[in-house]
């Protein structure tokens, strides 16, 4: 029994001294170019996602991604977050 099977056009099948082989190898598909439109693209600087709790606990996901430079950026990113909830005073994030 198969756990899980290949598209048929994308399997060979042949025999090999009476026992049928499955050949997979045309399965594997090139890699996008890069510079294409789906290729990811990286920031060139790292960010971090902040998350209201309070939103949260009360069955609401809200957050942000902000930049991760200084601690000072940081703090304001959090902060300004956490002024956009829709939760009233929230004040812990993670």
């Amino acid at each position: 029994m198969h756990l899980f099977a290949a598209h048929p056009r994308l399997m060979r099948e042949r025999t090999q001294g009476g026992a049928k082989e499955t050949d997979m190898t045309d399965q594997i598909c090139p890699a996008a170019p890069l510079g294409t439109a789906t290729a990811l693209t990286v920031p060139d600087h790292p960010r971090i996602y902040v998350a209201c709790l309070a939103a949260y606990n009360n069955g609401r996901l809200h957050g942000a991604w902000i930049d991760a430079t200084t601690p000072d950026e940081i703090r304001a990113g959090v902060s300004a977050m956490l002024a956009a909830s829709p939760e009233p005073d929230a004040e812990e994030w993670a």
